[in-house]
């Protein structure tokens, strides 16, 4: 975990929760939180100081130590768990870019600026999407079968009617460009480029 970034993710609020769970650790805001490796141990007298913030603005921050919230699960692996397909392409609009990834009972949506502390694992990044009793998707991200970040889903800040209108805006203009290069395509007659002497046969 990058623990600068972490510092620039909270300095948008200036707070630091400092979550306590069974499994360990965490560190974030409302938003995102992520575990903090098992050498290192933060607590409201210290955290400022590794975030490098001088103390004369320390003031200005709030720190809080707090347990998990009780609807998300930070667990290594739940029952019937399934890792999410992540789509080809992120989407960036309204100053930030998304991720979308999806499973057998829908999407979620992700804030790429809250997977940059994890950008140092070895191994590659999965994630699953868990979803509260009350139905809100939050994203488990693990590398391996180890969970290392939990973070809220960004669905409400992405999807709404102006982006709808503009996905199929989207979807038409690329239907009619496919559609006419096709038809060029078919207008073309094929060359034939003798293999011996490179020449192109009529």
């Amino acid at each position: 975990m990058k623990l600068k970034s972490v510092a620039t993710i909270c300095k948008e609020r200036k707070m630091v929760s400092l979550y306590f769970g069974k499994s360990g650790q965490y560190i974030g805001n409302e938003t995102a939180f992520y575990l903090v490796p098992e050498k290192l141990e933060l607590d409201q007298d210290n955290v400022l100081i590794i975030f490098d913030i001088p103390k004369d603005k320390q003031s200005c921050w709030m720190v809080e130590e707090t347990s998990l919230p009780e609807n998300i699960s930070t667990a290594d692996v739940l029952e019937g768990e399934e890792q999410a397909v992540i789509y080809q392409f992120d989407v960036c609009c309204y100053e930030n870019t998304y991720r979308i990834i999806k499973d057998q009972e829908g999407i979620a949506v992700i804030n790429t600026k809250y997977l940059a502390p994890l950008t140092d694992n070895e191994i590659e990044l999965s994630y699953y999407i868990r979803r509260s009793v009350e139905g809100q998707e939050y994203i488990a991200v693990k590398s391996g079968l180890m969970l290392q970040a939990v973070i809220t889903a960004s669905n409400l800040n992405l999807f709404d009617q102006n982006f709808l209108d503009n996905l199929r805006d989207l979807q038409r203009e690329c239907s009619h460009w496919i559609n006419q290069h096709r038809e060029n395509d078919c207008d073309r007659m094929p060359l034939y480029i003798d293999p011996e002497t490179g020449e192109v046969e009529e």
